[in-house]
């Protein structure tokens, strides 16, 4: 559990670099203990509130509640931009009402400079349709002053939902990635699950075939890239799913009317239990005679 570090025990500690100079304002403080106090897993949060014994109740609820944190206080609204401007925080509590800016506002900022920044309200003044609306505006939570026993398993959730967030945002972020290389492909590239339903397509397969990914997907290839039903490819579907993979050649329609003739590469997809969830087609377009060595079906 964190600490607040007094300046005469940082003066003490290191008298050569003179940490108890009157010279050092609040803001070196700051950085000072939280290179000081557990720097790789302290939470760094920015507390807006005028009255210092409140602050430090809080601050003390927090770190008796096992939760390691360097706290910044401030209570202008000056100073609370500067912050949310310059510095990177975990998290923001903040009062509801204060002399010269108000809890709101705060919250308004936020959202508009770190709006990924979980917001808790621990106030005495805010209401219940206030905080219902708050809410609403983008808050985390809200705690009374006189129910602080919330505080901790309240922070817990808001860092907790804020990282699920985060690890959400750069799964996707990711995947539009891996996405966006895919469709620079020149081969038609699909996924369908074990329902034969399409559940991706490419650029590269609507060049080949028309069909748009909005068109195709949710459609069972058969529909789109065969004039009729064939037990050659209900034998090849079965070979995927009993050996992993199948290569070969077909004779395929455009969404036009067009005969093509693809190579097509089959290979099924597992889930992290090791059980089949789909199969991934790699088709190209034979632009040459195929081959006597290869062998196409319908």
């Amino acid at each position: 559990m964190a600490r607040r570090i007094s300046r005469a025990k940082l003066a003490d500690a290191k008298p050569e670099h003179s940490l108890a100079s009157k010279d050092v304002d609040e803001a070196q403080w700051f950085e000072i203990e939280l290179k000081l106090v557990s720097p790789m897993t302290a939470l760094r949060i920015l507390h807006l509130e005028d009255n210092v014994m409140d602050a430090d109740l809080v601050q003390f609820r927090l770190q008796s509640g096992g939760i390691d944190c360097v706290v910044k206080r401030v209570e202008t609204r000056a100073d609370f931009r500067v912050e949310v401007e310059q510095k990177r925080y975990d998290l923001i509590i903040s009062d509801f009402t204060l002399p010269s800016f108000d809890g709101r506002s705060a919250l308004g900022l936020a959202r508009q400079i770190c709006p990924d920044v979980p917001f808790i309200f621990v106030s005495g003044t805010i209401g219940d349709e206030v905080a219902v609306e708050c809410l609403k505006q983008g808050a985390t939570d809200y705690v009374l002053k006189d129910r602080l026993t919330r505080l901790v398993a309240s922070v817990q959730r808001a860092i907790r939902e804020a990282q699920e967030r985060a690890k959400r945002q750069q799964t996707e972020m990711k995947v539009r990635e891996q996405a966006a290389l895919l469709d620079q492909a020149t081969d038609a590239i699909f996924v369908r699950d074990l329902k034969q339903h399409i559940t991706y397509w490419n650029k590269g397969a609507e060049r080949v075939y028309g069909w748009t990914a909005e068109e195709a997907l949710g459609k069972r290839a058969a529909e789109l890239l065969y004039r009729e039903d064939s037990h050659q490819r209900q034998e090849i579907w079965k070979a995927v799913l009993e050996k992993g993979e199948w290569v070969g050649e077909l004779r395929q329609v455009t969404k036009s009317g067009k005969t093509i003739d693809i190579e097509s590469r089959r290979t099924l997809l597992r889930d992290k239990a090791g059980k089949a969830a789909a199969i991934l087609n790699i088709n190209t377009v034979i632009t040459e005679p195929p081959s006597g060595s290869r062998s196409r079906r319908n």
